[in-house]
């Protein structure tokens, strides 16, 4: 019975003890002034009324190196059926390289879609919702940052 808890504590010290902030490929701290940083929003040009929506992903390289995004993926944050809205992700493949202290704008197309039968097919034009996102950044090298959002959009 040791054995499994000592591995565990283990394996939690070594993910914790990451000096870059990656762990397991993928840094998941979120917070301002990480090697990468993520913001992620919708203007409402960016929504359209059959369910389509941009979202703008910024990624900011506060690193001490130069790194290429390979990809920008967007996905539900969670599958909560209770949700009125449900986002079904969408990803892209870009391929750009982001020097140390600079940042790039990536757009991402998803869909979101009502889970009311009510306002299915309807355009509620001006209702504001908040969507739960996960966005996730990959990097040539392997590495990857995931972060959630909670991003309000007007339907």
């Amino acid at each position: 019975m040791k054995t499994p808890a000592l591995l565990l504590a283990l394996l939690l010290t070594t993910a914790c003890a990451s000096s870059d902030g990656f762990v397991g490929n993928e840094v998941e701290n979120c917070q301002p002034g990480s090697d990468i940083e993520l913001s992620a929003g919708a203007g409402e040009a960016s929504v359209f009324p059959d369910g389509r929506v941009i979202v703008m992903v910024e990624v900011a390289n506060n690193s001490d190196h130069t790194f290429t995004v390979e990809s920008v993926r967007v996905d539900p944050a969670s599958r909560d059926e209770h949700q009125r809205y449900e986002v079904q992700g969408g990803s892209r493949a870009f391929d750009r390289e982001i020097a140390e202290a600079e940042d790039a704008l990536f757009e991402v197309p998803v869909t979101v879609r009502t889970r009311d039968t009510i306002d299915r097919g309807v355009r509620q034009g001006g209702v504001t919702a908040a969507v739960q996102v996960a966005v996730t950044v990959k990097l040539t090298d392997g590495n990857s940052a995931r972060c959630q959002f909670v991003i309000p959009m007007r339907f």
